[in-house]
């Protein structure tokens, strides 16, 4: 991190933390009207965090911008807002795509990694698609889509462990999305969708700023 930015980062990295666990104290309570901007708080920090100290990856600060549109359409009420939401979550994963899929390269770990998402997610398919109905192509675009940043992230020559991981706990946190909203519930899914989105998208940011930091040392 630019050390004229310390003091803004130690902010931005507590206004992540403190927000991320106020929403996921309060997320059942009711009512709560201003749970969209609690919930997108701790996304814009993230986003901040990338804007002020990687100039070279503003495309991850899009993406966080684009994901924390996403948080808000799914949080408010109304006829086609969660379509609305994927379309924006769509967005923030093509964003964080350009950013990982930079000059490919496969070793043996990234392979098991990335066989196992695709094994994952093509079983996670089949088990939605007998009651998916008419939301069998927007979710199995999505589908494709978070699959397609899970492999950037694998073969990307500039990602390392933390952004692998930060990939994998984002697909875990869209299935427990929709697993209990087509098939069947799944006890406190909503805390535990919230909890991994949050450490994802701390991952992918964390894992990000470091391959900047050990890149730059290099040069």
């Amino acid at each position: 991190m630019k050390k004229e930015n310390k003091g803004i980062n130690r902010l931005l990295i507590m206004g992540f933390i403190i927000f991320a666990a106020v929403f996921l104290a309060f997320m059942n309570a009711e009512p709560r009207p201003l749970g969209w901007l609690v919930k997108t708080i701790p996304i814009g920090c993230l986003a901040l965090l990338v804007f002020f100290n990687m100039p070279g990856r503003r495309m991850l600060g899009l993406g966080l911008v684009f994901s924390g549109i996403g948080d808000i359409l799914l949080e408010l009420p109304g006829e086609g807002l969660f379509q609305a939401g994927m379309g924006a979550f769509i967005l923030a994963h093509l964003c964080y795509i350009s950013v990982f899929l930079r000059k490919p390269r496969l070793t043996l770990a990234r392979a098991v990694v990335l066989v196992a998402m695709v094994v994952f997610s093509l079983d996670f398919a089949a088990r939605l698609y007998p009651a998916l109905g008419p939301m069998k192509l927007p979710v199995f675009v999505y589908l494709g889509v978070i699959l397609a940043m899970g492999a950037s992230a694998c073969l990307g020559r500039y990602t390392n462990g933390i952004i692998i991981s930060g990939a994998l706990v984002f697909i875990i946190s869209d299935a427990l999305i929709a697993y209990p909203m087509f098939v069947k519930p799944i006890a406190n899914s909503g805390f535990l969708v919230m909890a991994t989105y949050y450490a994802a998208q701390a991952l992918l940011t964390y894992g990000t700023l470091k391959m900047k930091m050990k890149r730059s040392i290099r040069l």
